[in-house]
């Protein structure tokens, strides 16, 4: 896991070796490792499946023909319980990451989670963008807050957290280390936020899918609650097995 200082000595390290092997000038060179770093600072940030700045599960490692569903940004009134309904009609766990002041609106939703077996994880307490680029206090508090709304109503403490979109940068992995959390993220992406077509979203989930793989979903949508029986039935004619996440990360 990447942090601060070791951003100065990669930037540090792209100077030297430019100096040492070519001719151009010194201010060139510095703008040159300059965007180098930033660059890395970019792909770290907007990547959470490469873990530079926070060691994040992004898969399972196992040949085993198994996926698992994870859903974010809820509990939603309009469609948690809907995609409960499907899951528990199929018989399917699935792993919950849960945004802090939707548990205070929706308190008997996330005591159903709780309650028909699904993990549930953290999503920060407001799943805002300004707390992405926050003071490491700010940050902390800020994932702080969604734990305790989560572990006031289940009265079980939070292990797992996801980044709100996946951002992840040196601040953000010091606050999850500091914290004691997994950061879970994913490998499939359904992109069911943006793409309105449910046969689109379908074929993206079901074309990618390959033992271990983690699915990003988000139960406050009514396209992914429409959309959910169609992927589970379509996960299991592939002759995957849709399995808890808890099954693999909690292993003694």
């Amino acid at each position: 896991m990447l942090k601060n200082y070791h951003l100065i000595i990669f930037a540090l390290f792209i100077f030297v070796v430019l100096y040492a092997v070519t001719t151009i000038s010194v201010s060139l060179i510095l703008i040159i490792a300059l965007l180098l770093t930033l660059a890395l600072v970019a792909i770290g940030v907007f990547n959470i499946q490469l873990s530079i700045f926070s060691n994040s599960i992004s898969s399972i490692n196992t040949t085993k023909k198994v996926v698992f569903l994870t859903f974010d940004d809820g509990p939603t009134a309009e469609c948690t319980n809907r995609v409960l309904d499907t899951l528990k009609e199929y018989g399917v766990k699935g792993t919950f990451f849960c945004v802090g002041k939707q548990v205070v609106e929706n308190k008997e939703i996330l005591k159903r989670i709780n309650s028909e077996g699904h993990l549930i994880g953290s999503h920060t307490m407001n799943h805002t963008w300004k707390y992405s680029f926050s003071s490491l206090k700010d940050v902390t508090y800020e994932i702080e807050s969604g734990d305790k709304a989560i572990e006031q109503v289940i009265g079980k403490k939070v292990i797992l957290f996801r980044p709100p979109w996946g951002v992840t940068n040196p601040t953000i992995g010091i606050a999850i280390q500091k914290l004691g959390l997994t950061s879970v993220g994913w490998s499939i992406r359904s992109l069911d936020t943006t793409i309105y077509d449910k046969n689109e979203v379908l074929n993206r989930i079901l074309t990618r899918l390959k033992p271990g793989r983690i699915v990003l979903l988000h139960d406050r949508l009514n396209i992914t609650a429409e959309l959910l029986p169609k992927i589970i039935e379509g996960i299991k004619e592939r002759g995957y097995v849709i399995e808890p996440l808890n099954n693999y990360l909690f292993k003694e």
